[in-house]
């Protein structure tokens, strides 16, 4: 295909090669003629003007043709296969044309992304270690007052039984004073 035209065939130019009866151009099954349809309704709806403008909107062919078949999975696009990187020269696939740039801008973009996530699991491991330390604090604070209550009302049970021992010694006392004077 590449030596007919001069230039490397799109994705959708490799399903139709690859999906069509030689004799007729129809579809060797349904499931072709209906990503063949459904291709030709997205490249129309993306290829639509702006608004205010009359000229249509540039489009991938490429890019819209991973979206409409699912992207790819094992390395491999549907209805291309294994000759992703022999006709389009892409070691590596990832999901765009290389011609658009994007592949760079996506790779970027997760790097970044991967950099972020990383940043995030660092601040949310830091995070947890705190609570864990402030948890510690609070337990052993905890412990530290029902100490002190406990002493504190040890105490406070002492000196009120102090505080009756010298009333009932006191009552006694008075009781016998008085049976003494009769």
């Amino acid at each position: 295909m590449e030596k007919s035209s001069g230039k490397k065939p799109t994705y959708y130019e490799l399903f139709i090669r690859n999906h069509t009866k030689r004799g007729d151009g129809s579809f060797v099954n349904e499931k072709a003629k209906a990503l063949n349809d459904d291709f030709i309704r997205l490249r129309e709806e993306m290829s639509q003007p702006e608004e205010g403008s009359s000229e249509p909107r540039p489009v991938d062919d490429n890019e819209i043709f991973v979206k409409n078949v699912g992207g790819v999975k094992k390395s491999r696009l549907y209805g291309i296969g294994s000759e992703i990187s022999a006709y389009c020269g892409i070691a590596s696939f990832s999901g765009t044309s290389p011609a658009t740039g994007h592949s760079h801008e996506l790779e970027d973009k997760l790097q970044l992304m991967q950099e972020e996530n990383k940043l995030l699991r660092d601040q949310f491991k830091d995070l947890q270690d705190q609570h864990q330390k402030i948890q510690e604090k609070n337990e052993k604070m905890q412990e530290e007052m029902r100490k002190q209550m406990q002493e504190e009302m040890c105490k406070q049970m002492q000196e009120m039984q102090r505080q009756m021992q010298e009333q009932m010694k006191s009552q006694l006392a008075a009781f016998f004073r008085g049976d003494n004077d009769q």
